[in-house]
């Protein structure tokens, strides 16, 4: 029970509590390192686990770096709100530290994630506008295009299709004037393709995503599995993501073969990266209808 740790670390020697957390916080990180190395053998699950565990520490420790790499990961892979309501004042703490500095975009970023994963929406989206105007206003174009992600994903999710297709028209211009690499690059491309399904254009969105396939196998990955890299997105995302739209697009216009070919495509990407069984199932699940 939680009364029962607060309670112990009220009574207990404050050097205690420092040499327990500063242990607990290298072994958690260090363990969460080696996970993400191996995820496909560890699987996704074991992750979660790991960084659930581990960024209490390391923000009492105010290791804030090392608590946002944790809680990124954490996020990414499981945006229940059930979670986000465990970690939700972590991420606070995270950005009250990271105000008024050049890092305040990730800080705010995953703030406003778990607001949005606890239907706090509107709260999410005011955040992350001022974020957008400071950031572009100090010509960070890479950090502006990133919290314009989040926030065309809640405009998308409530329904305002032509302003979320004018997000992504922006995040294009502000990831070629931040000069990314091809994985963001594709990410952008995965946004408009989006919105472009959701207002019907099928056909058009199913040519673009055969051509991207050519693509994929030429680009880059990065040199260690688990980690992101330069771009800050794991490769995997971005193409799961195309293989999702796709299948959409592909059911919506009745075209099942080609709907069918890319959900065996997208459970043969899942399964290689370790998602877990929930996953793989929700999956395998929307491949059967």
């Amino acid at each position: 029970h939680p009364g029962v740790a607060e309670s112990i670390r009220t009574a207990a020697d404050p050097i205690y509590l420092t040499t327990v957390e500063q242990e607990l916080g290298d072994f958690y990180y260090a363990v969460a390192v080696q996970a993400l190395e191996n995820e496909m053998q560890v699987g996704s699950r074991t992750i979660i686990e790991i960084c659930r565990r581990g960024a209490p520490y390391l923000v009492r420790a105010k290791r804030w770096d090392e608590a946002t790499i944790l809680l990124e990961r954490l996020l990414a892979r499981d945006e229940s709100s059930a979670n986000s309501s465990l970690i939700l004042p972590l991420l606070r703490q995270i950005a009250e530290v990271s105000s008024d500095t050049d890092s305040e975009w990730i800080g705010g970023s995953l703030l406003a994630k778990g607001l949005v994963a606890v239907g706090r929406r509107n709260e999410a989206e005011q955040i992350l506008r001022g974020l957008i105007e400071r950031f572009v206003a100090k010509n960070d174009y890479r950090a502006a295009s990133s919290i314009a992600s989040i926030l065309f994903n809640i405009v998308k999710v409530t329904g305002r299709l032509d302003e979320a297709l004018l997000l992504a028209d922006k995040k294009v211009s502000y990831n070629r004037q931040a000069q990314v690499g091809p994985w963001t690059q594709l990410a952008d491309e995965t946004s408009r393709l989006q919105i472009l399904t959701l207002m019907g254009k099928y056909e058009d969105v199913l040519y673009e995503i055969a051509e991207i396939r050519k693509r994929v196998p030429s680009l880059p990955l990065p040199s260690t599995p688990g980690h992101t890299g330069e771009e800050g997105l794991d490769p995997w995302q971005v193409l799961e993501a195309i293989l999702d739209i796709g299948k959409m697009a592909a059911t919506y216009s009745s075209q099942w073969h080609i709907a069918i070919d890319l959900g065996a495509e997208m459970d043969r990407v899942q399964a290689q990266r370790g998602a877990d069984i929930l996953q793989l199932t929700r999956s395998r699940f929307n491949n059967y209808s």
